[in-house]
């Protein structure tokens, strides 16, 4: 089922996607190319609020000339040196890989903050436009046993936008 939603402040955005659910908030834009989505809280065993989230940056990515492997490599660095772990990146060729851009890379990821453990998936997108997207999505890793289906809904609508 499509969920409907207003996409009047995503309507610059150069993909195309659907959110999971209707727990998932109307979009934030924060500043151009920035946009972040967040779920309805979750409450976790320890009685914390967890609020997964949907995070797309975009620019103009001309200088990378489409090399992905240039531009996942600046845009995932701060990741790495914040301690995300990501031990395998997934590219179009590879049995699992879930995305439909062929110029793109995935992975999925690990990290603690605050002596919690986190999933991440991160995206790197390079379109046939020469716009560079950056797609991450972010929860606990003890609520994913439940809710990362939801992100692979995400996940599997991204689209090119013609």
């Amino acid at each position: 089922m499509q969920i409907q939603r207003d996409t009047s402040q995503t309507k610059d955005l150069p993909l195309l996607f659907k959110l999971p659910n209707n727990e998932w908030n109307t979009v934030i834009h924060k500043s151009p190319g920035v946009y972040i989505f967040k779920r309805n809280p979750i409450t976790d065993s320890a009685g914390r609020h967890i609020i997964p989230a949907i995070m797309i940056y975009t620019e103009d990515a001309t200088t990378y000339k489409q090399d992905i492997t240039i531009f996942t490599g600046k845009k995932m660095q701060p990741f790495l040196d914040r301690g995300v772990k990501v031990p395998k990146i997934i590219n179009w060729q590879d049995k699992d890989y879930p995305l439909t851009f062929k110029n793109a890379l995935f992975m999925q990821g690990t990290y603690s903050d605050d002596n919690v453990d986190h999933i991440i998936f991160m995206m790197y997108i390079l379109d046939k436009h020469d716009n560079g997207i950056q797609v991450y999505m972010d929860m606990t890793k003890e609520v994913a046993a439940k809710y990362e289906s939801e992100f692979w809904t995400t996940i599997r609508s991204l689209k090119e936008k013609p």
